[in-house]
C-alpha cells in the first residue's frame, strides 16, 4: 500500500469568509513558488501542502504562504498595524498614454494581487494613496496634477526606486525604460506621472497596456496618480 502527500493550497473556512470564494479560487489556481511565511524555506503547492494566511496591517491585509506543516491557514495580525505592507510587491510598468499634446510618459505601479481587497470591504488603499499626495478623479488622457515631495529614481540595469513623501514606497524595483521612453521624460522637464493602486492580475500583467482598464480603475479611484520629479542616476 502507498501513502500520497497532501499538495495544494489549503483556505480556512473563516480566511476564505474574509476574502471571498472567487479570490480564493484565483490564488489557489495561480500559486506557484513560495517562501514559507514561517521557516521562510521554499514551497510549491504541487510538492506539498501550502496553507494561506492572511496577515492584518490595521485596515491593510495582505496574503501570505506557509507549508501546512509549518502553519495552518489563519489570520495574524502585524506588528506595523497601521502601515501598509513592506513585503507587498510593486509591478512596475512603462507606459507611453496617448494624448491630444501627445505621447506622455507614465510609470504604472501595481500592487500585486497579496494586497487583499477583503469581501465586501471598502478599499482603503485610495485614501492612503491620496494622504500622501496622489490624486483620483483625473481621467487617463488628462494631465495630474503636481505631487511634492515624490520622486522617481531610474538607474543602469533596470533599476527603479520611488520615494513619497513619507519615505520610500518602492525600494529595488527592476524595469526596463526604453529609450523612447526616456526622451519623452525629458522631453517633460523630467518628470513622469506616477499611477499607484490596485489591478486586476490579468491587467498588470497583460501583454500591451490595457488603457481601457487604467481609464476604469481611475474612475472607480482603485489608481491614483500624480506628477512627480525623474532623476535618471
Amino acid at each position: 500500500m502507498t501513502s500520497s502527500t497532501p499538495t495544494g493550497l489549503h483556505i480556512a473556512e473563516d480566511v476564505e469568509a474574509l476574502i471571498g470564494p472567487r479570490h480564493a479560487a484565483e490564488l489557489r489556481e495561480r500559486l506557484r513558488d513560495f517562501t514559507c511565511l514561517l521557516c521562510t524555506q521554499p514551497g510549491h503547492p504541487d510538492r506539498g501542502a501550502a496553507s494561506l494566511v492572511i496577515v492584518a496591517h490595521g485596515a491593510f491585509h495582505s496574503a501570505r504562504f506557509a507549508h501546512a506543516d509549518c502553519l495552518p491557514s489563519c489570520v495574524v495580525d502585524a506588528p506595523d498595524s497601521n502601515a501598509l505592507p513592506g513585503a507587498v510587491e510593486l509591478i512596475p510598468r512603462a507606459v507611453g498614454v496617448p494624448t491630444p499634446q501627445g505621447t506622455r510618459p507614465v510609470l504604472l505601479l501595481a500592487f500585486e494581487e497579496e494586497l487583499l481587497l477583503l469581501d465586501n470591504r471598502t478599499d482603503p488603499l485610495p485614501a492612503y494613496l491620496t494622504a500622501l499626495g496622489l490624486h483620483t478623479g483625473t481621467g487617463l488622457g488628462r494631465a495630474f496634477p503636481a505631487s511634492p515631495g515624490w520622486q522617481a529614481r531610474f538607474g543602469s540595469k533596470g533599476y527603479l526606486a520611488v520615494d513619497g513623501p513619507s519615505g520610500p514606497i518602492l525600494t529595488d524595483g527592476a524595469m526596463v525604460v526604453p529609450p523612447v521612453w526616456r526622451d519623452l521624460v525629458h522631453a517633460d522637464g523630467n518628470t513622469v506621472t506616477v499611477l499607484l493602486g490596485r489591478l486586476d492580475h490579468d491587467h498588470i500583467w497583460a501583454p500591451h497596456p490595457p488603457f481601457g482598464a487604467y481609464q476604469q480603475a481611475l474612475r472607480a479611484g482603485t489608481l491614483t496618480g500624480g506628477l512627480v520629479t525623474a532623476q535618471f542616476i
